[in-house]
C-alpha cells in the first residue's frame, strides 16, 4: 500500500500526471471496449516526426482463417477515409476530421487486387501522415486520445466490409 502511495505522489510531483492519466484511460478503454467478433485487428501508434504526425499501422487477421481481401481497400493506402476524433485529458474534443463532403477533390485509387492474409498473420502499412486524414490542426503541447474507425477494408470475393477502430495515444511534443 505504502507502496502505490509512494507512486501516486511521485506522479503528482513530477508533474506527468495528465500523461499517466492518459495512458491508463487508452489501456483501460481498449481492455473494456470489446466491440463484436472481427476478422481484423489494426494497431495503431502516432507519434511526432518534425512537424508532422507519422502514424504507423499493423494490420493482423485474428478471425482463425485466411482471408482474401482486396489490397486497394487496405487502411495505409485509403488513409483519407479514416473517421478520427481526437480528445484532451478533460475529454474535450479538440479536433476531429473534416466532412468528405466539403472537399471537391478527384482521387485516384489503386487498381482492386486480391491479398490473401494467413490466420495469425500480419502486415506492416505504409506510415502515413496524420493530416492525409483530413483532421484539423491537433494541439501539439498536450497529449491527446485519437479515437477512430475505419470502414473500407472489402473482401474480395463478398465486397462485405470488414469495420475497424480503436484508441491511439498521441503523445505531446517533446
Amino acid at each position: 500500500m505504502r507502496m502505490v502511495i509512494l507512486f501516486a505522489l511521485s506522479i503528482i510531483v513530477c508533474g506527468c500526471g495528465e500523461r499517466h492519466r492518459l495512458e491508463e484511460l487508452a489501456h483501460g478503454l481498449e481492455e473494456a471496449w470489446q466491440p463484436a467478433p472481427r476478422e481484423f485487428k489494426l494497431e495503431m501508434h502516432a507519434e511526432y516526426d518534425g512537424e508532422r504526425v507519422l502514424v504507423q499501422t499493423v494490420l493482423k487477421n485474428v478471425s482463425g482463417k485466411a482471408v482474401q481481401v482486396d489490397a486497394a481497400t487496405l487502411p495505409w493506402v485509403n488513409s483519407d477515409f479514416f473517421s478520427v476524433t481526437a480528445v484532451n485529458a478533460d475529454g474535450k474534443v479538440v479536433a476531429r476530421t473534416k466532412d468528405p463532403t466539403q472537399f471537391n477533390v478527384s482521387r485516384i485509387s489503386p487498381i482492386p487486387a486480391p491479398m490473401v492474409i494467413q490466420s495469425g498473420a500480419s502486415i506492416d502499412g505504409r506510415p502515413f501522415d496524420l493530416d492525409e486524414v483530413r483532421i484539423t490542426k491537433l494541439p501539439d503541447n498536450k497529449d491527446l486520445l485519437i479515437l477512430w474507425s475505419y470502414r473500407q477494408l472489402k473482401d474480395w470475393a463478398s465486397n462485405d466490409s470488414y469495420p475497424l477502430s480503436g484508441i491511439t495515444l498521441l503523445k505531446a511534443r517533446q
